[in-house]
């Protein structure tokens, strides 16, 4: 557990050359910046698995800017102020079985900018928007079109909207099995929309 280290990350791979990691059964987390922390686009985390896991810290709870062909499996997630699951996206990676429980204001359980496949992934407890997809990536500047599967997921609790598609992309979303429960009604006073796009 990590105390005194909200400009910190918790767990950095940030350094310049590519990862293939295994990370499973541990917590990250406490008073740190980002538990789970990747952000060198010259290098990048490939090919690995994080796995049963629970992460939480004061802004996005896993910020992982350079990656692609990953497993995340498991992973049970809050935020104080930021995002839970701040994935930039790219080829062949699958979110599995996560949940996103709490997020900070105006910010998304899930928030990823490219392609990603979601299945049973479950947001939120707290929070204004379950799933955010594609706009501008904050690390390149660029705007990033989305390629989005979800299978069996699931939102509910969400104080504005389940499902944001950035309207500064472009791209394509297949949701198949998907459910979205609207908050109930004594807990917030409107809901901007299930989907928005």
């Amino acid at each position: 557990e990590a105390i005194d280290m909200a400009d910190k990350p918790l767990f950095d791979m940030t350094n310049g050359t590519y990862w293939r990691l295994n990370i499973r059964d541990l917590t990250f987390g406490g008073e740190c910046f980002n538990a789970i922390r990747s952000v060198d686009l010259n290098g990048g985390y490939y090919d690995s698995e994080i796995r049963n896991c629970f992460v939480s810290a004061v802004d996005d709870a896993m910020y992982i800017a350079s990656e692609f062909g990953n497993i995340y499996a498991n992973i049970d997630g809050n935020s104080e102020n930021g995002h839970v699951f701040h994935i930039f996206g790219d080829n062949s990676s699958v979110m599995e079985s996560c949940y996103a429980h709490k997020v900070g204001p105006g910010k998304a359980g899930y928030r990823i900018y490219s392609t990603m496949t979601l299945i049973s992934c479950c947001a939120l407890d707290s929070g204004d928007y379950g799933y955010w997809f594609g706009g501008k990536n904050p690390e390149t500047g660029h705007i990033s079109n989305y390629n989005i599967t979800m299978m069996g997921c699931h939102c509910e609790d969400f104080k504005k909207t389940a499902i944001v598609f950035d309207n500064q992309s472009n791209g394509q979303a297949v949701l198949s099995n998907t459910e979205f429960v609207a908050p109930n009604t004594n807990t917030v006073d409107n809901v901007d929309s299930y989907i928005h796009i």
